[in-house]
């Protein structure tokens, strides 16, 4: 009985020192990825929006809050791209990419446009 409350006080003080998505608040940001790839996180009240860009183009879209960290908004729940963050400075997108945060959130035109919406924001544009 002695060794079973061992194991269950051990198991509880490692899973506590375990962060979880909800140990953290996404920041905003500019955030880099590595290379060209870059994502700045801008809020306004509640709502938090996404702008990613790399050589391939930039998309602007609204963040919707889940059970694991934030899903970036669009059209086809098949592309969903997940951003769970690990610390409070870094997140995991996409799965396997690490960005860091290396400065303040920058607004421009479609990001302020991605903030003042009231409903779900989705613009990508691609560089051909």
């Amino acid at each position: 009985m002695d060794n079973l409350k061992l194991i269950f006080g051990l198991t509880l003080l490692a899973s506590s020192l375990i962060p979880t998505a909800a140990s953290f608040a996404l920041q905003p940001g500019l955030y880099h990825g590595g290379g060209s790839r870059y994502i700045v996180i801008s809020q306004q009240g509640e709502r938090l929006c996404y702008q990613g860009w790399s050589s391939n183009g930039t998309t602007t879209a609204s963040l919707i809050k889940t059970r694991n960290g934030f899903q970036v908004y669009q059209f086809s729940e098949a592309d969903q791209l997940d951003i769970i963050e690990t610390s409070a400075t870094t997140f995991l997108f996409g799965g396997s990419s690490t960005y860091t945060r290396i400065d303040t959130a920058k607004t421009n035109s479609l990001m302020q446009a991605c903030l003042n919406s009231p409903n779900h924001f989705f613009e990508q544009q691609l560089i051909r």
